[in-house]
């Protein structure tokens, strides 16, 4: 088949490679002399699964009608006697409850995880180098507000699987025994920031169990010391899940909270330290009741 591809933007070559890779006879045109030199050539892109979410959310409604009444805001509607753009805006609005944005989120999900894995392939295929990185997104929040929504995100996250995959990363990673420990330290830290202790735990041991008996851990040890990791990762200053709860009890600010923690949270890791080094610390009670099952 001949098909011509209107555009030599990112989208248009992409799409043009494909259809060729496909067995199709392609034509790209443009009016620039060469690739990429309109949209694509100042506009950066991020492929961050995690990051993606639908503009039609919770709280958007009257934020979109604070923006029309604004000169230099992000959206500019020119309203018009179009029945479909009075669709459009009606399937917007109803897009904007709790309920459709959580399943279009976990839709997003999909599609930016298969968007990720298209783009490393072709990267790998191709030899393609651009001012590309792989480590992710820093994002910084200034309120607690901010800091409750991204809670929330988080939470749907979770409902698609991102702990799991998280845990699977660390696998393909084949790591030593003790650096294992350390990186598992890490994610779970990560985690407590959004999900509670039952959360993490039981959306992670499938893949993690797995790795742990590989390199002989004893499973007792890892029981306690992935109970003890939760409850530090629960508590970890400033942004730990159960802080959040203790704020909303107590009334108090969060940076108050956190400096209450500290201690706990220094306590917890000393403990983790010690059962780490001196593992039989915590193996010697159950060796004592049960020698003929831990050996």
């Amino acid at each position: 088949m001949k098909v011509l591809v209107l555009g030599a933007g990112v989208i248009g070559v992409a799409t043009a490679h494909y259809l060729a890779e496909d067995g199709h006879e392609v034509t790209v045109l443009d009016r620039q002399p060469a690739t990429g030199l309109e949209t694509s050539f100042g506009n950066a892109g991020n492929v961050c699964p995690s990051y993606a979410t639908p503009w039609a959310a919770p709280g958007m409604r009257w934020k979109a009608a604070k923006w029309l009444l604004e000169r230099d805001a992000p959206l500019a509607v020119r309203w018009h006697a179009d029945a479909s753009l009075l669709h459009w805006a009606a399937s917007w609005l109803a897009n904007c409850s709790r309920r459709r944005f959580e399943q279009n989120k976990a839709r997003m999900q999909r599609l930016s995880h298969y968007s990720l894995a298209c783009l490393q392939r072709l990267r790998g295929s191709l030899g393609l180098h651009y001012d590309e990185t792989t480590q992710g997104i820093l994002q910084l929040l200034r309120t607690e507000r901010e800091l409750a929504a991204v809670v929330d995100h988080t939470r749907i996250l979770e409902a698609a699987g991102i702990p799991r995959e998280l845990a699977e990363w660390v696998d393909a990673m084949h790591l030593s025994p003790y650096a294992l420990i350390a990186v598992l330290t890490v994610v779970y830290l990560i985690l407590g920031t959004a999900l509670d202790g039952i959360s993490m735990i039981v959306l992670t041991s499938a893949v993690i169990l797995p790795m742990i008996q590989k390199p002989g851990f004893d499973l007792v040890w890892f029981g306690i010391f992935i109970v003890l990791l939760v409850e530090i990762a629960e508590v970890t200053p400033p942004v730990g899940f159960n802080l959040f709860v203790l704020q909303n009890m107590t009334g108090r600010d969060s940076n108050y909270i956190a400096r209450a923690a500290l201690p706990f949270f220094a306590m917890l890791v000393l403990t983790i330290g010690i059962i780490t080094v001196f593992p039989d610390v915590v193996l010697w009670l159950p060796r004592q009741i049960s020698p003929e099952f831990l050996k």
